[in-house]
């Protein structure tokens, strides 16, 4: 199962619209960082999703995706 699966799994009881925009911001963000979100540090995070986005609510929605599959894997 991939990262994404899982992280989709866990938040199955959301709307579609919300899985779909959940969806959307995971893959964003793990094309900034190059690898699975789980394998990037908390601070790398941060900086990448400072460098690449302009808006303060984009950058909060990757913020909590980074934060939510961090939880999911124990981090």
């Amino acid at each position: 199962m991939t990262e994404l699966d899982a992280y989709l799994l866990s938040v199955n009881d959301k709307s579609p619209t919300t899985i779909k925009n959940y969806k959307s911001m995971y893959n964003k963000l793990r094309t900034y960082t190059g690898k699975d979100i789980a394998y990037t540090s908390e601070l790398s995070i941060i900086k990448i999703i400072n460098e690449n986005e302009t808006n303060l609510n984009s950058k909060q929605a990757l913020i909590n995706i980074g934060i939510q599959v961090r939880r999911l894997n124990g981090l």
